[in-house]
C-alpha cells in the first residue's frame, strides 16, 4: 500500500511538472512534451551565436515542417514562436506572449542575422501574434528583407515588406537577449 500511494505521488508531481501554469494565455498544441517557458527557464539557456540561430532556423526548411498551432516538432510546437523558440535555442516552447521576456527592443538600423520581427506581447496570444526570424537585408534600401518563418503551410525562407506584410507596424524588431553578436557577414 505504501509503494501504490509513493507511486501515485509521484505521478501526480510529474503531472504537476509539466503543466503549463506559467501564463495565463493558453498554450496552443495542448501540454506537448515540454511545460510553458518562463522567464526564468529561458534566462537558463545557453548563449547562441547569430551563426546558430541560422543554421537552427534552416533545420526546420528542408524538409519544410508542417505549421501547426497543436502540433510537436522535436519538443517545440510548429508554430512561429516555437520556431524562434528552437532557432533560439531556449529550454522550451514560448509563446508570442512571453518572447519579449527574453528579448528586448532594438532599432530598425540595428537588426542583424537571428533578431527578430515582432508582433508580441499582451495581447498577442493565439493568432493576434506572430514572429519572423530576420535573416538579412534584400536590398540597399531596407525595405524589404529576407526571413525565416513558421507560417501556413510550412517553414519558409522568403523576402518580407519592412515592417510586414500590408504594412503591419504592429511588427517591431527584437534581439535576442542571450544572442552573441560574434561576426556574421550582412549581405545587402
Amino acid at each position: 500500500m505504501t509503494r501504490l500511494l509513493a507511486a501515485a505521488i509521484g505521478a501526480v508531481t510529474a503531472l504537476t511538472l509539466v503543466s503549463p501554469t506559467a501564463h495565463a494565455e493558453p498554450l496552443y498544441g495542448g501540454q506537448g512534451p515540454e511545460r510553458a517557458a518562463t522567464s526564468n527557464d529561458a534566462t537558463r539557456a545557453a548563449p547562441i551565436t547569430r551563426r546558430e540561430v541560422i543554421a537552427r532556423a534552416k533545420d526546420w526548411l528542408d524538409p519544410p515542417v508542417p505549421y501547426s498551432m497543436g502540433a510537436w516538432h522535436e519538443g517545440r510546437r510548429t508554430d512561429c514562436s516555437g520556431y524562434v523558440s528552437m532557432a533560439w535555442n531556449l529550454d522550451s516552447s514560448m509563446t508570442t506572449v512571453s518572447l519579449p521576456d527574453v528579448a528586448h527592443r532594438i532599432e530598425k538600423d540595428e537588426l542583424r542575422a537571428g533578431d527578430v520581427m515582432m508582433n508580441g506581447g499582451p495581447g498577442s496570444g493565439g493568432a493576434n501574434g506572430h514572429v519572423a526570424i530576420f535573416d538579412r537585408w534584400a536590398g540597399h534600401d531596407h525595405d524589404t528583407y529576407w526571413a525565416y518563418e513558421q507560417t501556413p503551410p510550412h517553414t519558409v525562407h522568403r523576402k518580407v515588406p519592412y515592417p510586414y506584410f500590408d504594412n503591419d507596424t504592429r511588427f517591431l524588431p527584437y534581439r535576442y537577449n542571450l544572442i552573441e553578436d560574434s561576426p556574421f557577414p550582412q549581405r545587402p
